[in-house]
């Protein structure tokens, strides 16, 4: 029951822990252009071993703390051994030089990836920002129906939904409880009775 939106708070805390364990460097910079317009192309280097102790330390986070609180028997943080591997992970990002938003990411496995873990991949998205065109396909039924459609015939389970006269919420009462937390942009949580 929170909110995953990162806070003013949470990005003071992730500043902080970079500035203890500063696990990426910025190797070089240099005028490029993503999708027509000019950016700024950052060559980046990430140590592996750094990233797995900035990850450990991020329990302060409240979004963290919220979750240990779900399951207050669950000690110690999670395991990050396998992300210390003793190596650099190569990382370049493209930021808009009128928006100063993120327009470019792409990375790559490295030689120690690929002779150690036989693993090769490579990775590139590039991101508009702005409204997208949406449309309703042809003969597209109400989400609302969909759901309800949905929970009768599973009977509610795994929804917390029940089809009337019983204790927990309506399919239509959760429906609406995912519509507001989808168009809120995840800042309206879901209520628990509609979880479990």
């Amino acid at each position: 029951n929170t909110s995953f939106a990162l806070t003013q708070e949470d990005m003071d805390i992730l500043q902080k822990r970079f500035q203890q364990v500063p696990f990426a460097s910025v190797k070089s910079t240099s005028d490029d252009k993503v999708n027509g317009k000019k950016a700024i192309k950052y060559e980046i280097e990430i140590d592996d071993n750094k990233g797995a102790e900035y990850i450990k330390g991020l329990n302060e986070l409240p979004l963290v703390k919220k979750i240990k609180e779900c399951n207050p028997n669950k000690q110690g943080s999670a395991d990050t051994s396998s992300l210390a591997d003793n190596d650099i992970t190569p990382l370049t990002l493209w930021v808009d030089k009128g928006s100063k938003q993120i327009v470019k990411v792409a990375s790559h496995s490295t030689k120690q990836d690929e002779d150690k873990d036989k693993f090769k991949a490579s990775l590139e998205v590039t991101m508009q920002y702005g409204e997208a065109p949406v449309s309703k396909p042809e003969g597209a039924k109400p989400f609302m129906q969909v759901f309800g459609d949905l929970s009768q015939l599973l009977g509610g389970i795994g929804l917390g939904a029940t089809t009337g006269g019983g204790d927990g919420p309506t399919p239509a009462h959760c429906a609406q409880d995912f519509q507001d937390y989808a168009t809120s942009g995840g800042t309206k949580p879901i209520p628990a009775d509609c979880m479990y």
